[in-house]
C-alpha cells in the first residue's frame, strides 16, 4: 500500500547500528488518510446488488484509493499506479501489511506470519450447471516497487461455495524479488462454485521484514494484482487481453518542481518546463495495434474551462510492447490575475472499437500554491539519518526561489512509527548557499520542534517561523537532530530531484545517495491573516455556511454550480489547515477533528470575488 522501492540499509558492529542515512516503508498511508479524511461521513453503498452477472472484469484504472465498491465487498487492498514496475494498465490492487485505515495490522509481529490484506468479490451468478468454458485469470506481481516478500509469505486465491458457505484456497504462490507481471488462469468446473452467490478473495500472509527497532518497522511485503477477468465462452488460451492501456500516471510540466508559488510561475519567465510530455502505454493484445490519435487537454479548474489542447498523432505499437511517448512540448500555463491557480492536464487515446476505453485516460493537477515543493504529496517511504553519533546530525534540502521572496513557515510530513518511536524533538534549520553547491551558513535555528502527524486534508504539519527570512536565490531547509532515533520524514520516490538532499554526521556535507524527494515545503509570500472586518454570512449571496457554531460537519451552499471553487480554511494565526475544491452546490465538510476555536473560510469564487466567512467550532 504506498508507493514505491527503497533498500533498507543498516551495518551493524559489536552489536551497535552505526551512522548512516535511513530509508524505510512507513507504517501508515498517507493517501489513505488522506482520502477518508475527505470521506469521514458516512456513505450508503449506491451499488448495493443481490448478485452481479458475469462478465466481471476490473483493472483498477479509476478508483483510488479503494476498491470499486461495484465489484469489490471489502477496501483492504490500496488501489494505485505508483507502486507497480510495469502493470498491465494504470491502477493495481495492492495488498501489504498495512489495513483498509492505512496502519500496520494490530496482529502483525516479529518473526510470524500473520493474515494482512483482503480483495474480496462480490457475490456472483455462476449457476452455469455443466458449462466447462469458465475461467478467472488475472495478473500478480511480488515486490514491483515496494518491499519483496520473502520465501516464508505468499498471495493466496480462495473461493466461497454458497453450498457449503465455507472458503477454500485453490492457489497460491510463495513470495520472491521482482519480476513481470504473470497471468494465472484458474479454470472453475466444480458444481461446489457453479452457483449463484459464487465468490472470490485474495488475501496474503506477511511477516515484518527490517529492523527490530521500533523507530525503523514499516509496510512489508507487496503483492500487485491487476486485470482481473472472470467470464465464460473461455478457454486456457485466452490470455491476451485485445487492450492498449496507459501503464504510468502523468507527471508535472515543470522541469524540476512539482509546484511553485504561482506569482513565481506568472511574474518569471525564467522557470523551465518540460520539453516533454511523456506517457507510456502498453499493448496487451496479441497484435499489432494502431493509436488513432493522442492529445493533451488542459483545463483551468477555478472554472472549469479547457484552455487549450495539444495532439500528437497518431502511433503504432506492437504485440505485447510497452511504448513509452514523448510529445515535443513547447506549451505554458497561462497566467492569470490571481495569487493561485490550478490545472489538470488530460492524456487521452483513441484506438480501434475493441478498445477497453476505461484505461485510455490519466490526469495530472499542476497546483500553483504558495510553496515549493519536489514531491508529489505521497510517501512511499521514510527518510531519515539513525544510528550512533547522528544526534546531532544534520539534514539541510536545497531549494531556489525564482523570485525575492519572504520564508515564513515550513510544512513537513512525517511518518508516524511503530509506538511513536520517533517523536523526538529536532530543531528546524535554515542555511544559505553562498554560491558553494553545499549548506553553508545558518540563517535560523527554531529550537524544540516534534514530529506532528496531521489529519488535515494537505496531511503536513505547518510550522510557523518565529522570524520571517528574506529569502533570494538558493537555500537550504532541514533539521539538527537531538537523538540518534530517525525522524521518518515522508520520503517520495516517485519524484527524484537530482542532488537536493545533503547530510552530516561527522562535520562534513555529503549528498544522499538515496533517490528520491523529501516532503518538505518551505511556504513564501506573504503571510495571510484573515481580515477582522469579516461580514457576517447573510452580507454575502454567494456564498452560504450551516451551522454555525458547528461540531461535527458544516454544509456549504453557493449558487455556482458545476464549477470549481477553492476553498481555504486558516486557524486564528493565520496558519491555513485544510484546502479544498468544491463543485457542487451544496458540500458536506467534515471538521470533528479540529481543535475548538475561531476559523476562516476563504473562498476564492468562479466570478473572481475573495470572500471570507468564519465560522465557530464547539
Amino acid at each position: 500500500m504506498i508507493r514505491k522501492f527503497v533498500f533498507i540499509l543498516f551495518s551493524l558492529f559489536l552489536g551497535k547500528l552505526f551512522a548512516q542515512e535511513t530509508l524505510i516503508f512507513p507504517n501508515v498511508n498517507p493517501q489513505i488518510k488522506f482520502f477518508q479524511s475527505e470521506n469521514s461521513a458516512e456513505k450508503k453503498d449506491l451499488f448495493i446488488v443481490d448478485t452481479l452477472n458475469l462478465p466481471f472484469f476490473d483493472d483498477f484504472s479509476n478508483t483510488y484509493p479503494y476498491p470499486n465498491q461495484k465489484f469489490w465487498a471489502d477496501k483492504k487492498a490500496y488501489i494505485n499506479s505508483y507502486l507497480p514496475d510495469k502493470a498491465i494498465s494504470v491502477g493495481v490492487a495492492t495488498l501489504d501489511a498495512v489495513d483498509e485505515n492505512g496502519i500496520l495490522y494490530s496482529q502483525a509481529s516479529y518473526g510470524n506470519l500473520f493474515t494482512a490484506d483482503f480483495l474480496t468479490s462480490k457475490p456472483i451468478n455462476l449457476y452455469f450447471p455443466d458449462d466447462e468454458s469458465i475461467y478467472l485469470s488475472f495478473y500478480y506481481q511480488p515486490q514491483g516497487l515496494g518491499d519483496a516478500p520473502e520465501g516464508q509469505d505468499s498471495l493466496l486465491l480462495d473461493f466461497f461455495s454458497p453450498l457449503t458457505k465455507e472458503w477454500k484456497t485453490v492457489w497460491q504462490v510463495s513470495g520472491t524479488t521482482n519480476q513481470e507481471f504473470k497471468q494465472a488462469m484458474i479454470h472453475i468446473t466444480d458444481t461446489l462454485y457453479l452457483q449463484k452467490g459464487f465468490q472470490f478473495r485474495f488475501k496474503n500472509f506477511c511477516s515484518l521484514s527490517g529492523s527490530t527497532s521500533p523507530s525503523m518497522v514499516g509496510n512489508a511485503d507487496f503483492w500487485h494484482i491487476d486485470y482481473v477477468y472472470l467470464n465464460k465462452n473461455r478457454n486456457q488460451n485466452d490470455i491476451n487481453p485485445k487492450d492498449v492501456a496507459f501503464i504510468e500516471p502523468l507527471q508535472s510540466l515543470l522541469e524540476e518542481y512539482e509546484s511553485i508559488p504561482y506569482l513565481h510561475f506568472r511574474d518569471n519567465s525564467d522557470v523551465k518546463m518540460r520539453k516533454t510530455i511523456d506517457v507510456t502505454f502498453r499493448n496487451n493484445d496479441n497484435a499489432r495495434k494502431t493509436i488513432d490519435s493522442l492529445k493533451y487537454i488542459f483545463k483551468n479548474l477555478r472554472n472549469n474551462s479547457k484552455v487549450d489542447t495539444l495532439f500528437a498523432g497518431s502511433h503504432q505499437i506492437n504485440k505485447n510492447q510497452i511504448s513509452k511517448y514523448q510529445a515535443q512540448s513547447f506549451y505554458r500555463f497561462p497566467t492569470l490575475p490571481q495569487d493561485s491557480a490550478i490545472f489538470q492536464v488530460e492524456a487521452k487515446f483513441v484506438t480501434d472499437e475493441d478498445d477497453s476505453t476505461i484505461n485510455n485516460s490519466i490526469f495530472y493537477q499542476q497546483k500553483f500554491f504558495n510553496y515549493y515543493a519536489y514531491d508529489d504529496g505521497s510517501a512511499e517511504s521514510g527518510y531519515g539519518l539513525t544510528g550512533e553519533g547522528t544526534q546531532n546530525a544534520m539534514c539541510a534540502y536545497k531549494f531556489f526561489t525564482f523570485k525575492p521572496d519572504t520564508l515564513w513557515a515550513v510544512q513537513i510530513y512525517f511518518n508516524q512509527t511503530l509506538n511513536k518511536a520517533s517523536w523526538k524533538p529536532f530543531h528546524i534549520t535554515i542555511w544559505n548557499s553562498k554560491g558553494q553547491g553545499i549548506p553553508a551558513q545558518r540563517i535560523f535555528k527554531q529550537e524544540g520542534q516534534r514530529p506532528i502527524y496531521e489529519k488535515e486534508l494537505n496531511r503536513y504539519h505547518t510550522y510557523v517561523l518565529d522570524t520571517a527570512l528574506f529569502i533570494s536565490d538558493t537555500f537550504y531547509i532541514g533539521w539538527t537532530q537531538t537523538s540518534i532515533d530517525m525522524l521518518n520524514v515522508g520520503f517520495d520516490i516517485n519524484r527524484q530531484p537530482k542532488e537536493k538532499i545533503y547530510y552530516n554526521i561527522s562535520g562534513e556535507w555529503q549528498v544522499s545517495k538515496k533517490k528520491g524527494a523529501l516532503m518538505i515545503r518551505p511556504i513564501l509570500g506573504k503571510r495571510y491573516f484573515p481580515p477582522t472586518n469579516i461580514p457576517q454570512n447573510n452580507e454575502i449571496s454567494e456564498i452560504k455556511v450551516f451551522p454555525n457554531p458547528a461540531s461535527d460537519k458544516i454544509f456549504i451552499s453557493t449558487i455556482f454550480e458545476n464549477k470549481i471553487i477553492e476553498l481555504n480554511i486558516f486557524d486564528l494565526y493565520g496558519r491555513k489547515i485544510q484546502q479544498h475544491f468544491l463543485n457542487d452546490s451544496e458540500t458536506q465538510i467534515s471538521i470533528s477533528h479540529l481543535k475548538n476555536g475561531l476559523y476562516f473560510l476563504r473562498f476564492s469564487l468562479p466570478n473572481g470575488k475573495v470572500k471570507t466567512l468564519k465560522f465557530l467550532k464547539l
